[in-house]
């Protein structure tokens, strides 16, 4: 075979090898590098390791130092790491690097880490091209976050959730060419919006929830509409929300079109009595057939039409306060059902006009008896539910329609968004409020009603000092119009039955699978779980299995009696418990003998110091005024998979290796050894 020439095509593939000394009690950090390495990093051959070191960590970019001692970190637990940054050259300036690295020594103060030094500056710019349309401010962070990046997106810029400044990644041509590249993103856009738009767009920031996958909110910038989409990204160990621009003005003017020929259709079809116009700034109502009157006139008129049960009601409905909101919050639409006969009513509808401001369209329409039947069921709803709402989705508008001992708000129609955030701060018992949070977010909601018909959740209430249990259901109302109705119905004394059957469950399953003496993991339920864990992860994972047995345990027994020597296994139990892993099985399996089963053994030469260091903990003394006796332990040990898959095979295989440490004097532990042990058994 001919001689390979590494030190060449490491050299052509920019790829320099290097190690690095870490001291963690000083600062006399070490960097080793190889001819390619030094002339990657500009820097001569001959060049003092600590030197290297400071002139390497020095050309780190400043934002992206956090992520590389994030990855040193992870490299001291074992992993192996692959990371990508900007690194300033002294002579060629800012180049994009890969480097890997290994962990290769460590102990309390010191830490060897071997890798490569990869300058990848060409094959990152060739490989990240988007056109003449749009610019690319900085290769790394577009890497990261636009892997999902279309060309329907205007601009996207990263920004500090601490203090709203921003950078920008990637953008239009005409967008960056107007735009900071960096600066504070609040004075940045205030003088592109309206006040309204603003106020909305500051909202939107400062109620943004790093545990939310995505909101968007829709504003009009420089005369044109954007959709806005928000979403949650980490990086150099912080959240950072990510921004995404989508123009969607020609979307918004069909849309609007589209809408006011509908309302228009929905208010002229059907049989109506009549239909008019309330003007609220000359106070007067418009007939499409008949005299015009002023809002006074017309509100006598059906005093006269209706019984006297119903004036108080008219009289709120069309009061000038009622109106004047409607108009104000662009509300949908409300209705007003008033009684004529038994079997029979007149619907008011109020619809403010979307083209021309303070006007709201009404229309008067009989009813026949057929929508009996929908009183009926309106009786059937308000007697079985808390609380019934109405929500316009699309424009985060909420209105109670009925509300039993808890109000969101006394105003009649306000922001949803808002009103859940109170209510979740107000009411929503503290361990419920992150659930209630994603649960209640405008998006869930109708991902869930797409794919089913119901979508609900209970979360916990206190409200003066009393907890209840609070069913939420949602439905469409109109799917193409995203509106929705919530019913909130109690169901406390159903959840606090299933709650209690739920915690008798989990005490019997616990019983069933705990040692009453130790509050240990019994021989069943470590079996179980060993077992779960080969048909699981564990397969290619490297595990221990210990077989732990007291030395000398029948003599406290004898000695001290049958109480001391439960005390002694408690005492073991609790020293094993202190000593392992949380993610560590840990069984009494009967009698004196423990079993402890180490999940995902990184390096299995570690196991000689754990088990020396476990021994020294597993020494008790119990002693009277006429005995003395030290209690200690002898393991045997068995490793996954190379001596076996099976419980029964581990078990038996350290077993044997305890055998012979017990017949070597105890106080020892074996890892099994086939030319050993099985010569012995």
């Amino acid at each position: 075979m001919k001689r390979l020439h590494i030190e060449s095509i490491l050299k052509n593939a920019k790829m320099g090898i290097w190690s690095i000394q870490i001291d963690f009690q000083g600062q006399d950090h070490k960097l080793f590098a190889d001819s390619t390495m030094c002339q990657l990093m500009g820097i001569p051959e001959d060049t003092d390791p600590i030197q290297a070191y400071t002139l390497w960590w020095q050309g780190i970019h400043p934002s992206y130092t956090g992520y590389i001692q994030e990855a040193i970190a992870n490299i001291r637990m074992g992993q192996d790491i692959e990371v990508e940054y900007p690194w300033y050259h002294p002579q060629l300036g800012c180049r994009y690097v890969r480097c890997a690295g290994q962990l290769v020594d460590q102990n309390e103060s010191f830490m060897e880490l071997q890798g490569y030094h990869q300058d990848v500056t060409d094959l990152v710019k060739e490989n990240t091209h988007l056109g003449e349309a749009y610019q690319i401010l900085d290769f790394f962070k577009f890497k990261k976050y636009s892997s999902i990046v279309m060309h329907a997106y205007e601009a996207m810029c990263e920004v500090d959730v601490q203090t709203y400044s921003y950078s920008l990644i990637f953008g239009r041509q005409k967008i960056v060419s107007k735009t900071p590249a960096q600066g504070d993103l609040i004075a940045m856009v205030q003088g592109h919006m309206s006040a309204s738009d603003f106020q909305a767009f500051q909202s939107f920031l400062v109620h943004w929830d790093p545990d939310k996958k995505q909101q968007s909110i829709e504003l009009c910038i420089d005369s044109k509409w954007m959709r806005i989409i928000g979403s949650t990204a980490r990086f150099n160990q912080k959240d950072r929300l990510l921004l995404w621009f989508i123009d969607i003005t020609d979307e918004k003017a069909m849309t609007k079109v589209r809408e006011e020929k509908e309302a228009l259709l929905k208010i002229l079809s059907g049989s109506h009595t009549d239909v008019l116009d309330i003007d609220l700034d000359h106070q007067q109502v418009h007939f499409m057939h008949g005299q015009d009157q002023t809002i006074a006139e017309f509100v006598s008129s059906l005093y006269t039409r209706y019984s006297q049960s119903e004036k108080q009601s008219l009289k709120d409905f069309f009061s000038p306060s009622h109106l004047q909101t409607m108009s104000d919050q662009e509300t949908i639409e409300i209705q007003l059902d008033e009684k004529k006969t038994p079997f029979g009513w007149d619907r008011i509808t109020l619809m403010p006009s979307r083209e021309e401001k303070d006007h709201i369209l009404a229309t008067i329409q009989s009813m026949d008896p057929g929508h009996f039947v929908q009183m009926i069921m309106s009786r059937y709803i308000e007697n079985n539910y808390q609380i019934l709402c109405y929500i316009d989705m699309k424009n985060d508008l909420f209105i109670p329609l009925r509300v039993k001992g808890m109000r969101f708000d006394k105003k009649a129609t306000q922001s949803y968004a808002q009103t859940v955030a109170n209510y979740i701060e107000g009411f929503v018992v503290p361990e419920d409020q992150a659930a209630a949070r994603v649960n209640m977010l405008p998006q869930k909601i109708l991902t869930s009603l797409q794919k089913e018909k119901l979508y609900y959740f209970s979360l916990g209430i206190e409200n003066e000092g009393s907890y209840r249990r609070m069913l939420f259901q949602y439905h469409y109302f109109d799917r193409s119009q995203d509106l929705v109705l919530l019913m909130i119905s109690d169901v406390t004394e159903q959840y606090l039955q299933e709650e209690e059957e739920k915690r008798q469950m989990e005490l019997i399953r616990i019983q069933a699978n705990t040692d009453h003496l130790t509050g240990l993991s019994n021989r069943y339920a470590c079996e179980t779980q060993i077992k779960e864990y080969f048909d699981q992860e564990g397969q290619e994972e490297v595990s221990a299995f210990l077989l732990i047995d007291l030395d000398d345990f029948k003599e406290v027994n004898d000695t001290f009696g049958h109480i001391v020597g439960d005390k002694a296994l408690v005492d073991v139990g609790n020293a094993l418990t202190h000593y392992f892993r949380s993610t560590d099985i840990i069984s009494r399996f009967g009698g004196d003998e423990f079993v402890v089963f180490m999940k995902n053994i990184k390096d299995e030469k570690v196991l000689p110091k754990l088990m020396e260091r476990l021994l020294q903990q597993l020494v008790f003394v119990y002693e009277d005024s006429e005995h003395r006796i030290e209690l200690k332990a002898s393991i045997g040990i068995a490793i996954a998979p190379k001596d076996g898959q099976q419980i029964e095979t581990l078990y038996q295989k350290a077993d044997k290796a305890l055998y012979r440490i017990k017949n070597q004097g105890k106080n020892n532990f074996a890892l099994y050894d086939a030319a050993i042990d099985e010569e012995c058994s």
